[in-house]
């Protein structure tokens, strides 16, 4: 692979895919937090 400075079109569209689905895992498991409440520690296993 030759290293040019620049990103293909593929490159844009994984980045854009991965940061998205990393948002949506961290959102999730802030709404599975919450709603766990007090026995958050026992949700993580």
């Amino acid at each position: 692979m030759k290293k040019s400075g620049q990103i293909s079109l593929i490159d844009a569209i994984s980045i854009g895919v991965g940061g998205i689905v990393g948002a949506g895992v961290f959102s999730v498991l802030g709404v599975a937090a919450e709603s766990a409440k007090n026995t958050l520690w026992l949700s993580s296993f």
